[in-house]
């Protein structure tokens, strides 16, 4: 099933929100990455709507903001704010949790939505340095924020980034230090800027559906779209329900589906084995996240196994051969995704959770092993054994 902009029309009208623009300034984005993240701010600011709010934190070892609170786009909180970013330079550590605590204050207005976009090239290294730590500030200060996180380069910690994001219903991606900051922010900014629904609830009638992902809907942008794929159990004709939020009213749209009876017909036979590795990206997250257990450790093999799914971490399945043991290949495949999961920070770290990104957001069935930005498979360190 496929979840576009629903809003047609209505989706035109400016909605009203709040944009934190949250921005590493740290020593290690001096030279090229601080001039791009320059450009990147101040292409944000010449794209606030006039009925918006916003506000600017910068942190290096010191947290510093534009304004106390979030300000109307007007054209002298604008050039006020172009005049701030052009004063920007990198030096000092990196203070994230000062800066998510002071870009929190404050909670979401009423019929507005309240959005921060989060840019870090490293780890904290200056206040308080425990994720978890930062990870609890974040639940109990936030009020209705959503953060959508970028990490920059090998040295952020993907764990911390990625429940970030998480926790506050917003979302993590990640980019090469190669890559130019200034167009990834503008893109992103892109498609923040016209929040269409939020909210959102999908059922999807008496068909019984079941390991549906993604299992929780993120708000729509105007021209996003979201692919949900899973499992039923009642064939014909039913009457799916998308419900939410448009420009701080309810509305619900329905739609017709006939869903097949025969799960081996030849059109729909790629769905099983495109859902098998969405599953398989949402579990090694899990994993990655919050720990292994028996049951995730023998799920990701299975699916693997039956649909011929390759991962980092059941590769060497192929090569054991059809004699192996299970009890032996569980042991494998926990062995190294415990390994993996004590790498939270550096490249290990980036490669497994933008690896898990490709498998959750896969639009075709089988193929090799996940590509990387590059176009090469992101493997473990050859450290570790098969």
């Amino acid at each position: 099933m496929l979840l576009g902009n629903p809003a047609g029309a209505a989706a035109e009208r400016a909605i009203q929100k709040d944009v934190l623009f949250v921005m590493d300034t740290s020593g290690s984005m001096r030279g090229e990455k601080i001039e791009q993240a320059r450009a990147a701010l101040d292409y944000c600011i010449q794209h606030l709507d006039k009925t918006d709010r916003f506000n600017i934190v910068t942190f290096g070892t010191d947290v510093k903001t534009f304004r106390d609170d979030l300000v109307d786009a007007t054209p002298a909180n604008l050039k006020g704010a172009r005049a701030f970013v052009e004063d920007v330079i990198a030096h000092g550590q990196t203070n994230i949790a000062g800066a998510l605590q002071k870009a929190l204050a404050g909670k979401a207005a009423a019929g507005r939505e309240r959005i921060m976009i989060f840019v870090t090239d490293g780890a904290p290294t200056v206040g308080e340095r425990s994720p978890e730590k930062i990870l609890e500030q974040v639940k109990k200060q936030n009020a209705g924020t959503r953060i959508f996180v970028m990490g920059v380069g090998n040295d952020v910690n993907a764990h911390l980034l990625d429940q970030l994001a998480e926790v506050t219903d917003g979302s993590s991606e990640y980019f090469a230090p190669k890559e130019e900051l200034d167009a990834k922010v503008a893109a992103l900014y892109d498609r923040l800027s016209h929040p269409v629904l939020s909210g959102v609830k999908v059922s999807f009638g008496e068909a019984g559906a079941q390991q549906v992902l993604p299992s929780k809907v993120p708000v729509l942008f105007k021209g996003s779209e979201i692919m949900m794929v899973g499992r039923y159990k009642q064939s014909g004709k039913h009457t799916f329900t998308i419900a939410g939020t448009l420009a701080g009213k309810p509305v619900e749209y329905t739609c017709a589906a006939d869903l097949p009876k025969g799960v081996g017909e030849t059109a729909n036979e790629f769905l099983a084995p495109l859902w098998a590795a969405r599953q398989i990206g949402y579990l090694l997250q899990e994993i990655r996240l919050r720990g292994a257990n028996k049951e995730l450790i023998e799920e990701v093999v299975r699916l693997s196994k039956q649909y011929g799914i390759v991962t980092e971490y059941t590769e060497f399945i192929a090569m054991a051969g059809p004699g192996a043991k299970a009890g032996e290949i569980y042991a494998e495949a926990g062995r190294r995704l415990t390994m993996a999961r004590g790498e939270q920070a550096g490249k290990w770290a980036v490669n497994q959770a933008f690896n898990d990104r490709q498998l959750q957001a896969r639009t075709v069935a089988g193929g090799p092993p996940t590509p990387t930005a590059t176009g090469a498979a992101r493997r473990r360190p050859s450290t570790t054994s098969t």
